[in-house]
């Protein structure tokens, strides 16, 4: 009958870091721990590259 077998390995995987967890609410803990939406080195990877512009005016600035 398989009521107490193993769930679906999608269910359970977590996709980030491919470990395993026996139910689902225990990938839901790992990835709140370890997968935060918003740390800082996710923040850096998805930033990586981009120019950040500044709303700067441009000023004459003689020399003498």
């Amino acid at each position: 009958m398989g009521l107490f077998g193993k769930k679906n390995n999608d269910e359970t995987k977590c996709k980030k870091c491919n470990l395993e967890f026996s139910s689902p609410e225990r990938l839901e803990r790992h990835t709140e721990k370890a997968h935060p939406k918003s740390s800082k080195t996710q923040t850096k990877k998805e930033t990586w590259g981009t120019i950040k512009t500044t709303n700067r005016k441009d000023r004459n600035v003689s020399a003498g």
